[in-house]
């Protein structure tokens, strides 16, 4: 095997396959916010304020709100109806 084939083995060896959750906030299309000491994506915020990710979308980029006021914002819970 010469050095060059053996370069590029190494090469690819040394991928390593992401899961979908971290592929999809790797996209230029994926917003980020600094907010509590820490950037995270608006998917990744909404699972941790448990806020859905519609309503948080919303909010800040439909409704122009800051994103403080889009985090600490009361969410209104429907009702089911019986």
């Amino acid at each position: 095997m010469s050095l060059r084939n053996f370069k590029h083995l190494s090469i690819v060896m040394s991928y390593c396959w992401a899961d979908r959750f971290t592929q999809s906030n790797n996209r230029r299309s994926c917003l980020y916010f600094d907010y509590e000491g820490e950037a995270l994506s608006l998917k990744q915020w909404s699972r941790k304020k448990n806020i859905s990710y519609a309503t948080l979308y919303r909010r800040v980029v439909l409704e122009e709100m800051p994103f403080t006021a889009a985090v600490t914002k009361p969410v209104r819970r429907r009702c089911a109806v019986a």
